[in-house]
């Protein structure tokens, strides 16, 4: 199978480097450019990518893919935003396609794409198919490579699952003594590139007269990609919090530490378990992602009259609700989700509930899927390894990153149109 070349651009006008992201340039983050420090605000850039040539451009018509012969591009770009978090593009991807080879004769392959852009984050362009193939089977053949979802839990049963043979990536870990910051950041030995979501209570008072400055720059300094921090998870219901955690001290404090994660590799967020339209005075404005705790809660909200079944409406209206409410925060279509904690309490639903989930973030640009498993709690109750139903429908999110096994959400549609907002890059399977 011959594959497209993979050409990296690497330059910015502020001097940092940037990878290409899935079928476009990823645009430098303005912040991390100019090496802003929180006490620092300074004047924000424009975020570019970077041409064939080396120049900067904003929000290019065409782009060239393959430098070297210019045989693999992207025409009719039309940008529905624009930011140093995320940007996405409607537009054709065009590709040389050797028939019956490449010295005696070709034609193109054109795809209509929707293009998103994911600054700072890597990730090789995608291998061509068989350019032998006709049109037809190229479609069928295509899959994902790499995942839009990643999966995981609460660091207690990381390792269980991990021993259920399920591809667990991410986990969740609580830091939940007040003003602790820790020295290193939680691993996993079993899973190394694991990634973690971390939640700290720093108070607010100390942390927003600075007080806790060296320790936190040194902790976020130490961090690996992929790393992403939050603080008062679930501040606006958890019960037994201190009066000082109100609307007002969170958003103060979720701008502090945004600040302080500026330019480094800590993606900082806040966690809700609420009506997010009723709770986004907590949550904080221009984070880098949100996070939403959900469960199959007894109160039924989540489940059909009658049968007392997961109802997709109902879990789609509130994830909807979440999306709504985090574009008004960033200003963004696209700002990131995840799930931070999650379960049935009810072990027969579990695995549609868990697929439900998995499928409403795959169509809105994936993110992290997280698991929690408490065997005193109500919401969730214990990892059970003989619950072979919900282990395979967790292999199964693990294994398509989301995307539905029946064919509801696929790399390529009938339509010949990419699904939107898709965070994997695509390879040919064309064994088919």
């Amino acid at each position: 199978m011959t594959t497209l070349p993979a050409r990296s651009r690497v330059r910015a006008a502020a001097a940092a480097s940037c990878a290409l992201a899935f079928l476009a340039a990823a645009a430098c983050s303005p912040a991390a450019a100019a090496g802003r420090t929180p006490h620092q605000p300074g004047t924000a850039a424009v975020p570019v990518v970077i041409s064939c040539a080396g120049q900067p451009q904003i929000r290019p018509g065409r782009y060239v893919l393959s430098c070297g012969d210019g045989n693999a591009y992207l025409t009719g770009l039309s940008w529905s935003a624009w930011g140093s978090g995320q940007a996405f593009a409607a537009g054709t991807y065009s590709f040389k396609a050797c028939i019956p080879s490449c010295t005696a004769g070709h034609r193109f392959r054109r795809y209509l794409h929707r293009v998103p852009q994911l600054p700072g984050r890597r990730q090789d362009l995608p291998p061509a198919a068989d350019r032998h193939l006709p049109a037809r089977r190229i479609r069928r053949c295509l899959t994902i490579d790499g995942v839009s979802i990643l999966l995981g839990s609460n660091s207690a049963v990381f390792d269980a699952m991990n021993d259920a043979g399920i591809s667990v990536r991410t986990f969740r870990a609580y830091r939940d003594r007040y003003n602790v910051v820790p020295t290193a950041w939680p691993t996993k030995a079993s899973v190394p590139d694991a990634k973690v979501t971390l939640s700290i209570r720093p108070v607010p008072a100390d942390l927003l007269a600075g007080r806790l400055d060296e320790q936190l720059e040194a902790f976020i300094a130490s961090a690996e990609p992929g790393a992403k921090l939050s603080a008062w998870h679930e501040a606006s219901n958890l019960p037994g919090y201190p009066d000082f955690v109100n609307a007002a001290n969170m958003s103060a404090v979720h701008a502090y530490l945004r600040e302080l994660c500026r330019g480094s590799n800590v993606r900082y967020g806040s966690i809700i378990c609420a009506v997010p339209s009723s709770t986004r005075q907590w949550m904080g404005t221009g984070l880098d992602w949100y996070g939403l705790d959900i469960y199959d809660f007894g109160e039924g909200q989540f489940r059909t009259l009658g049968d007392g079944g997961i109802s997709k409406t109902l879990v789609f209206a509130r994830l909807d609700d979440m999306l709504r409410t985090c574009r008004e925060l960033t200003g963004t279509d696209a700002p990131q989700i995840d799930i931070c904690e999650t379960n049935s309490p009810r072990q027969a639903h579990r695995a549609d509930w868990l697929a439900l989930l998995a499928q409403w973030l795959t169509s809105h640009g994936g993110g992290r899927l997280q698991t929690f498993w408490n065997p005193s709690g109500s919401l969730s109750g214990p990892w059970l390894p003989d619950d072979l139903e919900t282990i395979s429908g967790l292999r199964e999110i693990a294994r398509t990153g989301g995307v539905a096994g029946d064919g509801r959400y696929r790399s390529l549609g009938t339509q010949n149109r990419l699904s939107p907002r898709t965070a994997g890059h695509f390879i040919a399977q064309c064994s088919c």
